[in-house]
């Protein structure tokens, strides 16, 4: 599986970089793979919700990536940006992220995900990461160039939402 990532990696240098939609679709691809090759490493392996959770939040960070690129720097930018509208990438950006929430969502209320453990459920964590992509959100509405990592550490809210959402789902899952 590894052979799968490095050539996905090299069709994007190759020119899929520059084929709309495609291009964030590889991005979400990469993102994809890591969990799924950490499953695998670990022998845990990944559920569909966690699947479709990571598939759909990589496309709303793509998106963001994107739609912030075309907003600070204009078509003139990357070649790819020449294809796509503001209008576009928000919708892009508020569709994968509505499915990001309901998936995960879902993903914490399936037993076959998070084992039952004594009626403690992670859908208690649901509305902080709700939070989180909120603050997330705003945050790309600011003069950013939408690069995830960028935007995570460049705000301290933010920290604070994902470190008390590490909290939260640590308790849940090893102390309450």
């Amino acid at each position: 599986m590894p052979a799968a990532y490095i050539a996905v990696n090299i069709a994007y240098s190759m020119g899929l970089k520059d084929v709309p939609i495609l291009d964030v679709s590889i991005l979400m691809a990469g993102y994809v793979m890591r969990v799924l090759y950490g499953g695998i490493i670990t022998g845990t392996g990944t559920s569909g919700w966690v699947f479709l959770t990571m598939m759909s939040f990589s496309f709303f960070m793509g998106f963001g990536k994107r739609r912030n690129e075309l907003q600070k720097y204009g078509s003139g930018g990357r070649k790819i940006l020449r294809h796509y509208t503001q209008g576009f990438l928000d919708r892009g950006l508020q569709l994968s992220l509505s499915m990001s929430v309901i998936f995960y969502a879902l993903a914490c209320n399936d037993a076959g995900t998070v084992p039952s453990q004594s009626g403690r459920s992670l859908l208690w964590s649901v509305p902080v990461m709700f939070v989180l992509c909120l603050r997330y959100m705003m945050l790309l509405d600011s003069d950013s160039d939408g690069d995830p990592v960028s935007v995570a550490f460049s705000d301290r809210w933010l920290r604070l939402i994902a470190f008390a959402y590490m909290v939260l789902v640590l308790l849940l899952l090893y102390v309450l």
